[in-house]
């Protein structure tokens, strides 16, 4: 879903240059890619150290649409 409303909003902003466009782009696809990788992991240590990678991208992600 963020995703969506992401990719939905980067429609309405014509003078974000590309680089910026895909990187952030590209740290929202890195959240849920890595919540669904965690999910498959075989022990829960190893599924909470891709939730914080994931928590990691989504920071990423507001870095990039606040600043």
């Amino acid at each position: 879903k963020l995703y969506e409303l992401v990719w939905k909003a980067l429609q309405d902003i014509k003078d974000l240059d590309y680089k910026t466009r895909s990187q952030l782009v590209d740290s929202v696809q890195s959240i849920s890619a890595n919540i669904a990788e965690g999910y498959s992991r075989r022990s829960i240590n190893e599924y909470l150290q891709y939730l914080y990678i994931a928590l990691g991208s989504l920071s990423e992600t507001l870095t990039r649409v606040i600043g």
